[in-house]
C-alpha cells in the first residue's frame, strides 16, 4: 500500500470504530492460496500493536510527548497496512493533536483507541487470524 493510498484512506472520514476490512493486497494473497501469510501478518499486527499500546499509555502517563507521538505514528502505520483505517485515524489524531490535549482528554482518546483495537482484533480473530488476547 502506498503512502498516497494510506493518506487517501485516512481522509475518507472513516468512523474510528469502523469494522476491519482486509486490504486488496492481502485479500489477493489469500485468494492465491497463501492464507497462512495472512494469519501471520494478523498475528504480528496484534502482538506488535498490543505492545505499542502499552508503550503509548506509559508515554502519556509520563508526559513524554515525543514517545507518545512516535508510538501513535507506529501504530497508525501498522493499522493502515492491515486495513484498520479507523484505528489509523485515531492514531493520527493522537499524533497530531495529542500535544495540545490535557491528560484527561488523552486518556479518553486512548480509551477509544483501545476499544477500537479490541474490535479490530475480534474481527481479525473471527476471520481466522490471531487476536491480541
Amino acid at each position: 500500500m502506498t503512502t498516497e493510498t494510506q493518506s487517501s484512506e485516512l481522509e475518507q472520514g472513516v468512523e474510528p470504530h469502523a469494522v476491519w476490512v482486509i486490504p486488496d493486497a492481502l485479500r489477493e494473497l489469500a485468494q492465491c492460496g497463501d492464507t497462512e501469510i495472512l494469519g501471520e501478518l494478523i498475528a504480528i499486527f496484534c502482538s506488535d500493536t498490543a505492545a505499542r499500546m502499552g508503550a503509548l499509555n506509559r508515554a502519556v502517563a509520563d508526559g513524554d510527548t515525543a514517545a507518545m507521538r512516535a508510538q501513535a505514528h507506529a501504530i497508525k502505520g501498522g493499522a493502515i497496512q492491515v486495513g484498520a483505517i479507523g484505528m489509523g485515524q485515531l492514531c493520527k489524531e493522537i499524533e497530531l493533536e495529542g500535544t495540545n490535549k490535557s491528560r484527561a482528554e488523552l486518556a479518553g482518546m486512548l480509551s477509544r483507541l483501545q476499544e477500537c483495537f479490541e474490535q479490530v482484533s475480534a474481527a481479525m480473530a473471527a476471520h481466522g487470524g490471531a487476536s491480541a488476547e
